[in-house]
C-alpha cells in the first residue's frame, strides 16, 4: 500500500510538472507570437510615417512646378528657398523640361541634411518626373528615391502614382516597389498598391496642414531578418497635414501566412498611439519618432482596463 501511495504522488508529481511544462510551453509561444507581431507592427508603423513624409515633400515639389519654371535659373539648378524649409536648409533643385512643356524631370538634391518646416530630417536625392499638368486625368508622376533618408530611415525605390480628377477632386493610385533600412540595419522589401484620396485641403494646394487624406489598399513585405508579411487596410487610414500621425483606421497583419494581429490608429484625435491587437491581448504602439515602440510589458495592465 505504501509502494502504491508513493507511486501515486510520483504519478501526481510527474503530471503536475508536465502540465506546468506544458503551460511553460504555451506561455512561451504566445509571448513569441506577441512579439514577433509587435515587431511586424512597430515595423510598418515607421515605414508609414517615412512614406508620409516622403510622399509630403514629393507633392510640395510637385505642386510648385509652375512657380519653379518662373524661377531664374543659374547653371540649370538653384536653391529653393522658401519658408518651408528652415533658415539655409533648401534644396538644390534642377529641371529638365522637354520642348512641348512634358513630360518634366525635376531633380531634388536634399544633401546631408535637409531639415523641412516640421522638423523632418531629408537627405539624398529625389527625382520627380511629370507626365502632364497639375489636376490632368491620367497623368502619371513617377518618383525615385536614390539613397535617400527621411529621419534615419533609408529608402531607395520607385512610386509611380496615376491621378485621377480635376481641380475640386484628387485620387491616385500609387504602385511602389522600395527598399526601407531601419535604424538597427534590418531591410525591407515593400510591394504595395494604394489608392490615396484627398477629402479635404484643395483649395490650397501649397500648404498641407489642412490637407486630410484617406489610404486604402495592400502591402507585401520581406524583411532581411527572414520573415515576409501582407498587410490588408480593412477600414481606411487617415492622415491629416497639421499631424504626422496617422490618426484613424485599422489594419490587419498576415505573418508567414497567418493572421497574426490588427493595429487600430484611433478615432481621428491626433496622437502617438495606437493599438495593436494580439490573440485578444491589446498593446499599446508608440507612433512618434523615427521608430515606432511597443509597450509589450504593460500590454497586461493596458488589456485588463488598468490604467
Amino acid at each position: 500500500m505504501r509502494i502504491l501511495g508513493v507511486i501515486a504522488i510520483l504519478a501526481i508529481g510527474a503530471y503536475s510538472c508536465q502540465k506546468n511544462d506544458k503551460l511553460s510551453t504555451t506561455d512561451e509561444t504566445a509571448s513569441s507570437t506577441i512579439l514577433k507581431s509587435a515587431t511586424v507592427a512597430t515595423s510598418d508603423v515607421t515605414i508609414e510615417g517615412v512614406l508620409a513624409e516622403a510622399n509630403y515633400e514629393s507633392d510640395y515639389i510637385a505642386e510648385s512646378e509652375h512657380l519653379l519654371r518662373a524661377l531664374d535659373w543659374h547653371d540649370g539648378h538653384r536653391h529653393f528657398h522658401d519658408d518651408y524649409y528652415n533658415d539655409q536648409d533648401d534644396p538644390v533643385i534642377t529641371i529638365d523640361t522637354a520642348d512641348t512643356g512634358y513630360p518634366i524631370v525635376i531633380t531634388v538634391e536634399f544633401g546631408d541634411s535637409t531639415v523641412v518646416h516640421h522638423g523632418t530630417v531629408v537627405s539624398g536625392t529625389v527625382t520627380i518626373e511629370l507626365s502632364a499638368a497639375r489636376g490632368t486625368d491620367g497623368a502619371t508622376r513617377t518618383i525615385t528615391y536614390s539613397d535617400c533618408t527621411v529621419d534615419s530611415i533609408g529608402i531607395s525605390g520607385t512610386s509611380i502614382e496615376v491621378f485621377n480628377g480635376d481641380s475640386t477632386s484628387r485620387m491616385t493610385t500609387n504602385t511602389m516597389d522600395i527598399t526601407f533600412v531601419l535604424t538597427d540595419s534590418t531591410e525591407l522589401q515593400w510591394s504595395s498598391t494604394y489608392v490615396r484620396e484627398w477629402l479635404s485641403g484643395l483649395d490650397t494646394p501649397l500648404a498641407h496642414e489642412d490637407d486630410t487624406i484617406q489610404t486604402t489598399g495592400t502591402s507585401s513585405i520581406v524583411s532581411s531578418t527572414g520573415d515576409s508579411w501582407t498587410k490588408d487596410i480593412v477600414d481606411p487610414l487617415i492622415k491629416t497635414g497639421e499631424c504626422r500621425n496617422i490618426v484613424q483606421g485599422i489594419v490587419e497583419y498576415t505573418v508567414n501566412g497567418e493572421l497574426a494581429a490588427s493595429l487600430d490608429y484611433g478615432d481621428g484625435i491626433c496622437d502617438n498611439i495606437a493599438t495593436l491587437t494580439v490573440d485578444g491581448e491589446d498593446i499599446e504602439i508608440e507612433l512618434h519618432g523615427s521608430g515606432a515602440k511597443a509597450d509589450i510589458e504593460g500590454r497586461h495592465k493596458h488589456h485588463s482596463g488598468d490604467k
